[in-house]
């Protein structure tokens, strides 16, 4: 009897190609008998894992040469490489250091990926930084995938702590580790899930990772390696060929345009999205850089999104998010199919986005809990006590270095993989991913003082070693 998973159902009840909506996609599982029309299937020991063709793949070997797992997405590595070959690692399963190994390997990667290694008696499952790569597992069912009812073989049980409707209605935002349905969890960033037990574990930072604050006469050093590596990362990224640059008035757009001015003519093109006051202000400052550094750019303009449009939004990404992305839906259409489209977002940490007044080393947990966004902007009431204990749970993860960095991980660990990381699924004609997406960046940038990180000054000292003859040109 083959078993038909959620996503498969619903696509055939309703006229809807599962092929295209489910773009980019995978399920992880144990059972032979969940059929995915032209997926693809590879399996290692009992874990089968069905993946669209789409999906960039790579195998994972051990030093013996013994296929071991996968790399899932795009990812570049420590050298400056993307990984689309066969990866060595320097232990054999078998070798104490394997698991450590395998670690260094993920934490050293940059982009927005998954690492599977499904050898042995305890396979793992590990996310990029900030879980950019959405997943999503039911432990249960020991079901894996990338969306929800890629997970489901059954109806979405309905999440009360987290209704439907006031998701719908914005009132609320899923956070630590709920989904639409009640059974099925959200793998947070910098975790791995062990595929033997289905539990979640931290495995970045580890006890030896430097976050230590600098002193500011330090800090162009730091900025000096920040710009070093996002250049590696986005030069690296620009030799797939098919990747555009989206470019904004605001500061992380064009701080990755500065790190990719040495090859950014291989990119496709670099554009603008209109559909608000703001945005149009947006696609005028960048016209403008463009032209003052002779760069093409375009602009594509707003247009209603469908009930189909937010039908398909919402399947694709198992129902995560409802938000401004949602208006937006049609205006991505217009753009041409099968791009890698780099984003900034990630950059935020440099302006120490979840901090305000809060200094390092203390914990005010209704601020944690408070940046966690999980109530809409409009409501009133916001019983933050409610989420104390779940908050401190996670808190009591981090090692003594980063619980001085509260602030950053709980936005990097928790609330970018509920809101952008779940976001991308749900546009699958094209690979959404973040160059700063980067535990060496991100660790730099928690080194950096926080008065410096307040004040945008990491921005400024970025933009002077890439195109300072753009100053004039103000941000909006």
């Amino acid at each position: 009897m083959v078993n038909t998973l959620n996503a498969l159902t619903h696509c055939a009840s309703n006229g809807l190609d599962f092929g295209r909506i489910f773009r980019s996609q995978f399920v992880l599982s144990e059972r032979n008998d969940i059929e995915i029309p032209e997926w693809q299937t590879k399996q290692i020991g009992a874990w089968r894992f069905q993946h669209c063709p789409d999906l960039p793949v790579s195998e994972l070997c051990a030093a013996d040469g013994t296929n071991v797992g996968y790399v899932a997405g795009i990812a570049v590595d420590p050298q400056g490489q993307v990984v689309d070959r066969p990866q060595i690692l320097q232990s054999s399963p078998d070798d104490v250091a394997f698991w450590d190994d395998v670690e260094r390997y993920v934490i050293g990667l940059a982009g927005r990926y998954v690492v599977l290694a499904l050898h042995g008696p305890t396979p793992r499952l590990f996310t990029d930084p900030v879980a950019d790569y959405g997943v999503v597992y039911d432990p249960e069912s020991r079901l894996i995938a990338s969306s929800l009812t890629l997970a489901l073989q059954r109806p979405i049980h309905p999440n009360p702590i987290f209704p439907w409707a006031e998701i719908r209605e914005a009132k609320k935002q899923y956070s630590l580790g709920h989904t639409r349905d009640f059974y099925v969890k959200r793998l947070l960033g910098n975790h791995y899930l062990g595929l033997h037990d289905f539990r979640a574990r931290r495995f970045w930072p580890r006890e030896d990772s430097d976050l230590e604050t600098r002193p500011m006469e330090q800090t162009d050093a730091i900025v000096d390696a920040i710009h070093a590596r996002l250049s590696q990362n986005i030069r690296a990224l620009l030799t797939i060929g098919n990747c555009i640059l989206p470019l904004s008035g605001g500061r992380d757009s064009r701080c990755l345009l500065g790190a990719a001015m040495e090859d950014i003519h291989k990119a496709q093109f670099i554009f603008s999205w209109r559909f608000h006051k703001q945005s149009g202000l947006d696609t005028e400052t960048a016209a403008r850089i463009c032209a003052r550094l002779g760069l093409e750019h375009r602009e594509f303009k707003f247009q209603k999104a469908s009930f189909e449009d937010r039908q398909r939004f919402f399947l694709a990404n198992g129902y995560a998010t409802f938000g401004p992305e949602v208006k937006t839906l049609a205006i991505h259409e217009q753009i041409p199919e099968n791009l890698t489209i780099l984003r900034g977002n990630i950059m935020g940490i440099l302006r120490a986005t979840n901090w305000a007044r809060q200094r390092e080393g203390e914990l005010n947990i209704d601020h944690g809990v408070k940046r966690l966004r999980i109530y809409g902007a409009g409501v009133t009431d916001r019983p933050f006590q409610l989420w104390h204990h779940a908050f401190l749970e996670w808190h009591e993860t981090l090692p003594p270095q980063g619980k001085n960095k509260v602030h950053d991980l709980a936005w990097l660990d928790i609330t970018l993989p509920h809101t952008q990381g779940a976001r991308w699924h749900g546009f699958p004609q094209h690979f959404y991913m973040n160059p700063f997406c980067d535990r060496q960046l991100l660790a730099l940038s928690m080194q950096l003082p926080l008065e410096l990180r307040r004040n945008d000054e990491a921005y400024k000292a970025l933009l002077d070693r890439t195109i300072p003859d753009l100053k004039d040109i103000p941000f909006v």
